[in-house]
């Protein structure tokens, strides 16, 4: 008999609330490529790259009931680019000497080393470590491997890629991708998140961590 999965008690701070609605992204196709047709220099990386619009951003009491299924794609951004715990929003546990940023990958034994990841860092606080491998339920069913990466490094954005169709209107056919900076189809990408290459892993006890702090 399955264990019951343990239902969540805590908000992670990348995952949307129900009252954060979605912002207008009015697609087009021009000059080869997606944009906004009210477009600002805000919308792109300095690559070029588009990025999703998403969802309000709204203070931590008044974004309703969590949608646990769900990323904010601006708070996902702003934790891998910034260094952010995913669950607090706070600064990210780096420690030189334990090897780095700490990160948390999906299945036991997983191979980190060159890894792609969606997923932010953490903090080493008692209540977002425990949150992180206690109440996620992919976690739940599949295990974790904690690391700590002393090169986390942006490997490119994640999101819809999309196609010209009729009257200038762009198509989202269901393909969803990861592409670096400069490939070719990033043209056609609406970025919603950021991904991150892991490099120089040193995989570490969590538990243990915990306990020490």
């Amino acid at each position: 008999m399955s264990t019951p999965l343990r239902a969540p008690t805590v908000e992670p701070w990348i995952v949307p609330g129900s009252r954060e609605t979605a912002l207008p992204f009015p697609l087009r196709v021009r000059r080869g490529r997606l944009e906004y047709a009210d477009e600002t220099s805000a919308d792109r990386t300095p690559s070029g790259v588009l990025l999703h619009r998403g969802l309000r951003s709204l203070p931590e009491g008044r974004r309703g009931r969590p949608r646990y299924q769900l990323v904010h794609p601006a708070r996902q951004r702003a934790a891998m680019l910034d260094n952010l715990c995913q669950i607090c929003g706070g600064p990210a546990s780096v420690v030189p000497e334990l090897g780095g940023t700490l990160f948390l990958l999906i299945g036991h034994d997983t191979r980190a080393e060159g890894a792609i990841t969606l997923r932010p860092p953490l903090c080493a606080g008692r209540r977002c470590a425990r949150a992180a491998v206690e109440e996620c339920h992919e976690i739940q069913r599949r295990g974790h491997t904690a690391v700590r990466v002393r090169s986390p490094l942006v490997y490119g954005y994640s999101g819809r890629i999309h196609a010209p169709g009729p009257f200038g209107r762009p198509v989202y056919r269901g393909e969803d991708l990861t592409l670096p900076p400069g490939h070719a189809r990033s043209r056609w990408l609406l970025a919603a998140t950021v991904a991150v290459r892991l490099q120089d892993c040193t995989p570490v006890d969590l538990a243990a961590e915990r306990r020490a702090a």
